[in-house]
């Protein structure tokens, strides 16, 4: 097939081996020790809220979440420490065989993003190094509601929307999504093939 394809990529579990919000709080934790130490069992808490419904979009304890653990950090050392991340992550965790998929489809001129729930501020930079597009949750980062969602969290049926919403006539191109998550089904179902991972 020659038509320029659009292939999307999940990222946690998917072009990234591990969940990027828990590597996101280890990262944090030996750089800030201190600074991280006391939000733990706040996070702890609210981790386990946001997995007791997980059927949810959970955008209301996602935003917790990330209000407490942005809690101190101002928007320039959020741009800086996530940079870091994204190099950090890409270099260690990226799924290689996932990897091998994205270099491949670039090679035929795909139309390439990633989709996922993680947050923008960070997720940009992942998408900077690969050179792809980016839909993500997106996260303020102004002193007034630091941390807090903006929009919804992209999850489940919010991810469908999104796609549809940001990229141009999706339904009239073929389209090709890689994910780990059968909480993905939504944007499974409107693309012209789906693989798990």
């Amino acid at each position: 097939m020659n038509k320029k394809k659009i292939v999307l990529f999940d990222l946690d579990g998917t072009l990234i081996t591990h969940d990027t919000l828990k590597l996101l709080v280890l990262f944090l934790f030996k750089r800030n020790t201190f600074k991280i130490l006391f939000k733990i069992p706040f996070l702890v808490l609210i981790s386990f809220q946001h997995f007791l419904y997980k059927n949810l979009d959970n955008t209301h304890t996602k935003s917790k979440f990330l209000i407490k653990l942005l809690e101190g950090y101002n928007k320039k050392e959020i741009e800086s420490f996530s940079q870091k991340f994204a190099k950090y992550i890409f270099l260690r965790f990226k799924n290689i065989s996932v990897y091998k998929k994205l270099l491949k489809a670039k090679k035929f001129k795909s139309e390439i993003y990633i989709v996922t729930a993680s947050a923008d501020f960070y997720c940009k930079f992942i998408a900077k190094l690969l050179a792809v597009k980016l839909i993500s949750t997106r996260v303020n980062l102004k002193k007034k509601n630091l941390g807090k969602i903006i929009g919804k969290n992209c999850y489940g049926v919010e991810k469908k929307k999104r796609v549809l919403k940001e990229i141009k006539k999706f339904k009239n191109k073929y389209s090709i999504f890689y994910t780990d998550s059968s909480s993905d089904i939504s944007l499974m179902k409107i693309c012209s093939e789906s693989l798990f991972v």
